[in-house]
């Protein structure tokens, strides 16, 4: 069985030399910009134990296990994707309203699906199960880093039209 495992590890060894991974580094200030982190971020797990409000430097930051959208056509053909932590500091923040959440759920991992900014300057992380953190700003200037190497995972996430195809399919 340790021979398996070994050649599994170096497998997954492999595969991950094959990838060129260069660590993303983005800013955001303008809401087209922000449209950019959204996609990058989309379907990240945000840990909202990581979560943190500095109101007297007016900044949130937290971390993120993101999905990399950018390599996910890389080996598809082999049923391997990759995460990796990403840590982001939001700054520019007069305040920080969390909905939906509840201190007696044990869940602290959410999964993140989509980053956007009115007019009048609230940035809104939406996630699942009507959950959302909403950041009153006075100017926008979002940064993402990714921390650390990518990992493999065979999990891709799956959107509504993909349960729905996967679901025709199975009717036909």
């Amino acid at each position: 069985m340790m021979f398996m495992i070994n050649n599994k590890q170096n497998y997954l060894k492999s595969i991950m030399t094959d990838l060129a991974f260069t660590p993303l580094k983005l800013l955001a200030n303008t809401a087209e910009d922000l449209s950019i982190l959204s996609t990058q971020l989309q379907d990240g797990l945000l840990s909202l134990t990581s979560l943190e409000y500095d109101s007297e430097n007016k900044r949130v930051t937290g971390l993120v296990n993101r999905f990399c959208w950018e390599h996910a056509h890389e080996h598809k053909h082999l049923g391997t994707y990759y995460r990796v932590h990403s840590g982001f500091c939001i700054h520019h923040v007069e305040s920080m309203h969390l909905q939906g959440f509840h201190q007696a759920s044990k869940q602290r991992l959410f999964n993140l699906l989509s980053l956007s900014i009115s007019e009048d300057l609230i940035l809104t992380m939406v996630c699942s199960g009507n959950h959302s953190v909403k950041l009153k700003l006075t100017d926008l200037y979002f940064q993402l880093a990714d921390l650390d190497q990518p990992w493999p995972t065979p999990n891709k996430p799956k959107h509504l039209h993909e349960h729905l195809e996967e679901l025709d399919q199975r009717i036909a």
